[in-house]
């Protein structure tokens, strides 16, 4: 699309009071505080010690491989339990508005300690998390370093707090943002024409830095969501409100190739399928292939250059 006409588009967004999509700037530089707290929250991350059986930590269901997603639909928690919903993507967590699907938490720090706790999903409790951690004097010195001066700093909103601080630094720019920037070279055209359907058609809800995560919205807010997959009343079991059945938050698009399988139930496998899915029932269109392929190829340059010693248990 040329730029004029890319400018109307982006008029358009900010029209109808959607901020469109912003380019997402590097994290800023660490503290010596601030690093101690992210390698600690890299290192609980990766260990599997936080949950009851000792063999499943955060990173089985949030893999960095898979843009700390779940490539199941759902995942399987201490004893095999199964869990409810897929997992989201632990990457640029931090930049939206609430959290799960439902958006029962608000902060990172409380969404870190929903899993730890759940009896199907880590199966900890309060006093067995503490018991665990300060038993390792290896955690011992590095809660020391994270949070300097705390006389008890070993408790379990610090274990959250370190976890948060981790998952805050895996939000990272990609060629996406540099094109949003001004540099046209870095999408290919069918990328750009794919931004460009995105920009006027998608973009009123995967708005923001983080494509995504902004708001609430209902599934099927076209076209209803078929009969047979309306189990699930997302937000409604949250606030009670019959007007919220259906509504999810939005979920980030960024690293979105990488983040299958999709939706809420993990019921999609292919982002092509999901993207055919979301014009008919949230735009009430039938895409063309030229333009599935266009866009699937936008979503597909949302990745960000997280760096790789982040994604690993620390050494």
């Amino acid at each position: 699309m040329s730029v004029n006409v890319r400018h109307l588009a982006l008029l358009a967004l900010a029209a109808s009071a959607c901020r469109g999509i912003e380019p997402l700037p590097s994290p800023a530089p660490l503290d010596a505080v601030g690093q101690a707290r992210v390698e600690l929250g890299q290192a609980l991350f990766f260990d599997g010690a936080l949950s009851a059986d000792g063999e499943v930590p955060c990173a089985a269901c949030h893999r960095p491989e898979h843009a700390g997603a779940e490539p199941e639909p759902v995942s399987i928690g201490v004893g095999g339990a199964r869990g409810r919903r897929n997992a989201p993507s632990v990457f640029n967590a931090s930049l939206e508005i609430a959290q799960f699907w439902d958006g029962r938490e608000e902060e990172l720090d409380a969404q870190a300690l929903g899993p730890l706790f759940a009896a199907d999903e880590m199966g900890l409790d309060a006093a067995t998390l503490v018991a665990r951690v300060s038993a390792s004097e290896r955690y011992v010195e590095a809660f020391a370093r994270a949070f300097p001066g705390d006389a008890d700093p070993i408790r379990a909103d610090t274990v959250a707090r370190a976890l948060a601080a981790y998952e805050r630094r895996l939000a990272w720019p990609g060629r996406v943002d540099r094109f949003l920037e001004g540099d046209e070279g870095a999408l290919t055209a069918e990328e750009r024409a794919g931004y460009d359907f995105f920009a006027g058609n998608c973009a009123f809800c995967h708005d923001g830095a983080g494509v995504g995560g902004q708001r609430f919205e209902r599934l099927g807010d076209r076209v209803p969501w078929p009969a047979d997959r309306r189990e699930d009343l997302g937000r409604a079991e949250v606030t009670g409100d019959p007007d919220d059945e259906l509504v999810f938050l939005v979920p980030s698009l960024r690293h979105v190739g990488a983040t299958a399988p999709y939706f809420h139930d993990g019921s999609v496998d292919t982002l092509e399928e999901a993207v055919r899915l979301m014009g008919k029932h949230q735009l009430d269109q039938t895409l063309s292939e030229e333009e599935v392929t266009q866009i699937v190829a936008f979503l597909r340059a949302l990745d960000g250059d997280v760096p790789t010693e982040l994604l690993a248990a620390p050494q």
